[in-house]
């Protein structure tokens, strides 16, 4: 299954590392997913797993995870385009 999972924080990338084990093609999304922050876990994932902006996890998905905080759900979802 194609899992896009719209959040990079701890949540996320645990999800993401154990799906990706079970199988699943996952993406993990960030609004920065080129930043250093994010080096380490990708070398260490591989290429098990993505990091792509929150539009390309939306759009890649069968299943969406919202790993997110709450707070910054609005914004997160409206930043989002997809075609209707």
């Amino acid at each position: 299954m194609k899992i896009g999972i719209l959040g990079s924080g701890n949540v996320g990338k645990a999800l993401a590392k154990g799906l990706a084990v079970s199988g699943h093609r996952v993406v993990v999304s960030s609004r920065e997913p080129d930043h250093p922050k994010h080096a380490s876990w990708k070398k260490e994932t591989g290429r098990s797993v993505g990091m792509v902006t929150f539009d390309e996890a939306a759009r890649f998905g069968e299943t969406i995870i919202l790993a997110l905080p709450w707070n910054g759900l609005k914004d997160v979802l409206e930043s989002i385009d997809l075609p209707v």
